[in-house]
């Protein structure tokens, strides 16, 4: 059976590649970044403690526990569905040598990201909001650039975020779980690639992706890379 290889760009490396420029930039108001497809806080919480758990493991010895950990302020998101671009969301067919002297097939698409922002404490709650407004923070960040090649003369796949500029609601939950938070959303738009198309022995194989995030101003907020999910689940089996 053929060892499985990351043969295209998506939304997951765009999104990871943000999550590593939120917790970089916006390390003051923003603690985490975790996934919450169904925008409960619960939910949200309980998906923290487990990524950082694998992240940084207890010592049980310490008696150190998951609620000690600083969890918020949280950012929790989720996303719609790819979708072509109302510019041009036409499928392309390119030839492009510095991708392993191959074609591959790409179309400008976007998605959008929402987030729930999640604090107890109301000075959080409020600085978040008043960054949003004043563009700063995480509003700030505008271009994410994916690099499939360690070569610097290759091209990197380019991503825009158009962020709302209004944030959406407020919510003030004074039940069980006492907490805040504010909900928001953003528009990532590029030119999303595949190779799966091409014979199995033409198939390149990105091993690593490196990636740099801007804000929008021009200015490097982080410069980075990480191994696809295929990668990191081929090396734990061998």
């Amino acid at each position: 059976m053929a060892t499985p290889s990351k043969t295209s760009i998506t939304p997951t490396d765009i999104i990871h590649a943000l999550s590593q420029a939120v917790l970089a930039k916006c390390k003051k108001t923003i603690h985490s970044f975790v996934f919450d497809p169904e925008e409960m806080y619960e939910r949200a919480i309980t998906a923290g403690r487990v990524e950082q758990f694998y992240r940084e493991p207890i010592d049980l010895d310490q008696k150190k526990i998951f609620e000690d950990r600083k969890l918020l302020p949280m950012l929790a998101w989720n996303r719609t569905n790819l979708i072509p671009s109302a510019l041009n969301g036409r499928p392309n067919r390119l030839y492009c040598d510095v991708h392993g002297n191959t074609d591959f097939s790409t179309a400008l698409c976007e998605f959008t990201f929402n987030f729930t922002y999640y604090s107890t404490n109301m000075i959080e709650l409020e600085q978040f909001e008043l960054d949003w407004n004043l563009q700063l923070g995480l509003r700030k960040i505008a271009t994410i650039k994916i690099y499939t090649s360690k070569e610097d003369s290759i091209p990197p796949f380019e991503y825009s975020i158009i962020w709302e500029n209004e944030l959406q609601s407020i919510n003030f939950s004074l039940d069980q779980n006492y907490y805040k938070s504010l909900t928001g959303s953003g528009k990532i738009s590029g030119s999303f690639a595949s190779f799966i198309n091409l014979p199995e022995d033409q198939l390149p194989t990105i091993k690593e992706i490196r990636f740099s995030v801007y804000d929008c101003d021009g200015n490097e907020i982080i410069d980075d890379s990480f191994k696809p999910i295929t990668e990191l689940l081929t090396n734990a089996k061998n």
